[in-house]
Formats: C-alpha cells, sequence, structure tokens
C-alpha cells in the first residue's frame, strides 16, 4: 500500500480490535522513500524517508468499508537545500508530520484498494491536504 507523500511505500497493518461485527480497528507502519523531495516549485533537492504509523477505524461489512485514521510519520532528510531563499534554507535531518484521512476501503478475497484525502500538519510548515490511492494484498 502506499502513502499520500510518497509514489510508491511497503506498509504493513495489523487488526488490533473489533468493537462489534462492522466496526474495528487497525494499526499500520511502514517506510517510503522520496528521491528529489520539492523544496520549491523551481528547485529539487535531496532525499526524504517517510516511517509512517496509522491508527485506521474502518466501519462497514463484507467488501465496503469507510475508514478513518490518525497518525504520525517521522521524516529524515539527507541534503535537502531550498536555493530560492537567501541565504538557502537548509531542512532539519529529522522532523515529523501529523496527519488525519477518511475515505474509502475496498476488499476483495486478498486485494485491497483505499482511496482517501490527507490533511497534513508539519509543524513550522503548516497544514497541506493531499491525496491517496492504495492497492495492497493482504496475507
Amino acid at each position: 500500500m502506499g502513502h499520500a507523500r510518497c509514489l510508491f511505500s511497503l506498509n504493513y497493518e495489523r487488526h488490533i480490535y473489533a468493537f462489534n461485527d462492522i466496526l474495528s480497528m487497525k494499526f499500520r507502519t511502514g517506510f517510503g522513500i522520496q528521491k528529489g523531495y520539492i523544496a520549491s516549485d523551481d528547485n529539487k533537492y535531496g532525499q526524504r524517508t517517510y516511517l509512517p504509523t496509522v491508527l485506521n477505524l474502518l466501519i462497514g461489512k463484507h467488501s465496503h468499508f469507510a475508514q478513518a485514521g490518525i497518525g504520525y510519520t517521522c521524516l529524515f532528510t539527507s541534503g535537502l537545500k531550498d536555493n530560492t531563499e537567501i541565504p538557502a534554507k537548509e531542512y532539519p535531518r529529522f522532523s515529523g508530520a501529523y496527519a488525519a484521512s477518511i475515505g474509502y476501503r475496498f476488499v476483495d478475497d486478498r486485494i485491497i484498494l483505499q482511496a482517501y484525502p490527507t490533511f497534513i500538519w508539519e509543524p513550522g510548515k503548516g497544514m497541506e491536504t493531499s491525496f491517496g490511492l492504495s492497492i495492497g494484498y493482504q496475507f
């Protein structure tokens, strides 16, 4: 499965609690790399590694679910510099971002399809809205 800030990522999700037959909770963690992180519209430098952790609440039965999630992502940056600012702005090696999402999940046997807007708040950068679309395999 992917997430809203990387084109590709590898994630692991675990069912942790079923409240009843239509409401359940899952925990997800993952790993993603984004080369050429966009520091501004004109410059691309560095690389970011993402380590997201997310708690998802799923409501639904059979194959169709509404999902809401909250989470935190550790961001590890190397060589990220924005040369459009004077003096050039260098980004910290470690930062974090909080996220909330709400969306739709379809499960067909072992295939998972998800679509969701994500609202991301990175301290010092403010709020950002993104969209996630992911395909996964459950085993």
